[in-house]
């Protein structure tokens, strides 16, 4: 069985941003102490592909391993559409959906 779920890594250190010069500088030191590890970003990434605890769960947003309510514009079919059509234009698909 396939699954589709929606995962976020949260706001995880980024090195190169961190190592910088000037303003980016002064503002990774300061908010460093929320910032999460890589791997502690990528938990949620590993949950949703290796864990049974997942297995058969599909069409949900995990943040934090665990599920979550998403964005209200997430549920907005309308919206979903719009950016199913914009995305397969680009890409030079056509969506046999209207």
């Amino acid at each position: 069985m396939s699954a589709a779920n929606a995962s976020t890594a949260g706001f995880p250190e980024a090195p190169r941003i961190s190592a910088a010069a000037g303003f980016f500088s002064v503002i990774s030191h300061v908010v460093r102490p929320f910032l999460k590890t890589p791997a502690q970003g990528a938990r949620t990434f590993d949950l949703l592909a290796s864990s049974p605890d997942v297995e058969g769960v599909s069409g949900q947003f995990f943040a934090n391993s665990k599920p979550k309510t998403a964005n209200k514009i997430a549920y907005d079919a309308d919206m979903t559409a719009r950016l199913w059509r914009i995305s397969a234009e680009l890409v030079g698909l056509t969506l046999a959906i209207p």
